[in-house]
């Protein structure tokens, strides 16, 4: 959980002003050893309104970071 946070507060930048673990979900659903994390991310620009589209740009920047980086993948 650390390394997704630590590549999501990177990937985000400074449009990033708040960033905390939702929810831990661990079952036989997902297979041994694994688990699913939801994570809640706060985004505010100084300069310019975040519309959809600038964070949807954001939002696929920041799950390619993670998944490129580590063995995770989105669901």
């Amino acid at each position: 959980v650390h390394q997704v946070s630590q590549l999501i507060a990177k990937a985000a930048g400074n449009l990033l002003t708040d960033l905390n673990v939702v929810d831990v979900f661990t079952g036989d659903k997902l297979g041994e050893g694994l688990r699913a994390v939801s994570f809640r991310l706060t985004c505010q620009s100084q300069e310019q309104t975040l519309d959809e589209k600038s964070l949807t740009e954001l939002q696929s920047s920041i799950v390619n970071k993670v998944t490129s980086k580590l063995d995770v993948t989105l669901r």
